[in-house]
């Protein structure tokens, strides 16, 4: 009888695992996306790609208005703008917001700070946000991050400038 008992536990715990592991994958590994041919809602209702929309090495950042570890990363990333900045660090927000909650979003921004929206952020393969991707200037994604990232940190910022130039 204690066989059987332990074999249901153990298929149990293997079940859980699988579950598990298929859950960590999903949502707490970076997507491998493709930015470049990520199609992009302009303000004027045309659309383009963040190819056209990127201005060389930066750093794009997925976020949501309602996603609070999001804004607490907003809020920091406003905060050390200059400091960034100085350092090359360029950032692109996108969302799949309505305009309504963009245009808000804006308000806490500084104004070099641009955010570009997409239908979907779920379509693209964003399944967790924040989501972090930096992308150099020879156009390849050299860091990637699910979580909030801490840009107050001397050395991550170090780390990511360093990125940016190679």
């Amino acid at each position: 009888m204690k066989i059987i008992t332990y074999k249901r536990e153990l298929i149990f715990v293997a079940l859980a695992a699988i579950v598990f592991g298929f859950l960590y994958w999903r949502y707490r590994v970076p997507a491998t996306l493709q930015l470049d041919q990520m199609e992009i809602q302009l303000a004027t209702g045309q659309s383009s790609t963040l190819a056209n929309e990127r201005n060389g090495a930066e750093v794009v950042h997925f976020y949501a208005s309602w996603c609070g570890p999001c804004l607490r990363e907003i809020r920091v990333i406003a905060a050390e703008h200059e400091r960034l900045k100085a350092m090359g660090l360029d950032f692109v927000f996108i969302t799949d917001d309505n305009q309504d909650k963009i245009e808000q979003m804006k308000l806490l921004l500084p104004e070099d700070i641009r955010i570009l929206q997409i239908k979907s952020l779920k379509d693209i393969g964003v399944y967790t946000i924040p989501a972090t991707y930096v992308i150099n200037s020879s156009n390849q994604v050299v860091f990637e991050k699910i979580d909030a990232c801490n840009w107050s940190d001397a050395v991550f910022l170090q780390q990511i400038s360093t990125l940016l130039q190679e």
